[in-house]
């Protein structure tokens, strides 16, 4: 076996090196891009609610003066929960409040933060339905609070807040207050250190309030993003009907289907589209998560367009040395003959 391989010649020993080191390289590419793919909480939200992969993750962006209200939203559930009962579609599980489909939607928007001993404006996230189970901010004290609370009195603040207004991060069960109506704090979380958090919105103190509080004092009137996790018994079940019934005829509206919007076919696609892809005709103001997701996006197009480059010499290689071997086989052939 030595004295073959001794009589290889150096061609052949390099461009082997080379289909290693290819496929090697293609191979620690691609598991980047899986774990890139499986890195954000809040864009595997079907997957942690049904593991059978039987639902879809859609998010919806609106742009101001569409009138999408927390009555419109209800509205829709209530239609969305009988359009399911004549779709045949019905909870499995022996829990008799089993749900169906889990929804969120938030605002963003400023809030006068006053306490005894200060007064300041802070960036404020106004949330409604199940938030937190789409966007688990990570709490290093507390709770996190429901839209469907009865109370819509809590707040979540981070740790920039905590210290700068009480001086400490044990300030679970403190009050804030806006327009002098106190709100009890349920919960600290600490805001992503990765500066692409930064760049995407989440680069100062930002608190949690209901929808309802971010409303009434902070000046919101509209919600500017829905999200739902619902049944999907067939390709693209969920995302048509909610284009139906919540998009609009001018387009002005953008809904994405966040459960697939990491496969490889997708991102190939974004490649093509790279010339139109940061054009914007739409006057949506993308929240901090979507903006992470879509840098998640362009790092993975990056990642894939250089797989592709990387994995295309060693099979070149390997297609001139397979043809250059039938040729010499041939040629021997001849050669007897």
């Amino acid at each position: 076996m030595r004295y073959k391989f001794e009589n290889v010649s150096r061609r052949t020993k390099i461009c082997g090196i080379i289909v290693v080191v290819g496929f090697l390289a293609f191979a620690i590419l691609m598991g980047i891009y899986h774990r890139l793919a499986k890195a954000l909480d809040d864009q595997q939200v079907a997957e942690r609610w049904n593991k059978e992969g039987n639902c879809a993750q859609i998010s919806c962006y609106f742009p101001q003066n569409t009138g999408i209200t927390p009555d419109r939203i209800q509205a829709f559930q209530h239609s969305l929960d009988q359009y399911l009962i004549q779709s045949s579609i019905y909870s499995d599980s022996a829990n008799p409040d089993a749900r169906l489909w889990i929804a969120a939607y938030s605002s963003m928007g400023t809030l006068s933060i006053t306490t005894e001993q200060t007064s300041h404006i802070t960036q404020a996230i106004g949330v409604g339905g199940d938030f937190f189970l789409f966007h688990p901010v990570k709490l290093i004290e507390g709770a996190y609070f429901s839209g469907q609370d009865v109370m819509q009195d809590y707040c979540i603040v981070d740790r920039e807040t905590a210290w700068k207004v009480f001086g400490s991060t044990d300030v679970v069960g403190q009050y804030l207050q806006f327009n002098n109506v106190p709100h009890k704090i349920v919960g600290v979380y600490e805001r992503p250190a990765e500066s692409i958090y930064e760049k995407a919105g989440l680069s100062q103190p930002t608190i949690f309030v209901s929808y309802d509080t971010l409303t009434k004092y902070g000046g919101t009137t509209e919600i500017e993003n829905y999200e739902i996790v619902m049944p999907n018994p067939v390709r693209s079940f969920a995302f048509l009907y909610i284009t139906e019934q919540l998009g609009d005829k001018e387009g002005r509206i953008e809904l994405l289907e966040n459960s697939s919007r990491f496969d490889k076919l997708r991102i190939l696609r974004l490649l093509a589209d790279t010339d139109t892809r940061t054009m914007r005709t739409k006057a949506i103001v993308y929240p901090y998560w979507e903006n992470v997701a879509r840098g998640y996006e362009n790092n993975m197009m990056t990642l894939l367009l250089f797989a592709i480059i990387i994995v295309t010499v060693p099979i070149v290689l390997l297609g001139i040395c397979g043809i250059m071997a039938w040729r010499r086989k041939n040629k021997k052939r001849g050669v007897k003959r």
